[in-house]
């Protein structure tokens, strides 16, 4: 039921994570879920693009970019907590990660990288 949530069309791809540990796991989830919240708040009905890439040893990317709406077009009733973005840059740095979340040529971009140790 994503289309009733403002998210518009979900596309879904699963690989195998092979190691990744729980911890690293459990910060890249809160941080898509964040991210996935903030563009149903910001731009409902937008698409919501999730990027995933890593291997041990080398660490996990991940990037969620949704559209922005067209000036005059933004939802006029959000609410905010305003702590969402603050929320994941703690989270991501007290992992040992790299965080940045910004506006970029009419799109939001939120790109995260979690340390993943070698086996």
């Amino acid at each position: 039921q994503p289309r009733s949530r403002g998210l518009g069309d979900v596309y879904k791809r699963q690989e195998e994570a092979g190691g990744l540990p729980q911890a690293a796991s459990r910060h890249a989830y809160r941080v898509v879920q964040e991210s996935l919240t903030n563009a149903c708040k910001h731009a409902p009905g937008q698409p919501v693009h999730i990027a995933l890439s890593g291997q041990a040893g080398a660490g996990l990317s991940l990037r969620v970019v949704n559209r922005l709406p067209a000036p005059g077009e933004e939802p006029v009733d959000v609410v905010s907590g305003g702590m969402g973005l603050t929320g994941m840059q703690e989270r991501v740095h007290l992992a040992g990660g790299r965080f940045s979340a910004q506006a970029q040529e009419g799109e939001f971009v939120v790109d995260a990288w979690l340390p993943w140790p070698a086996a």
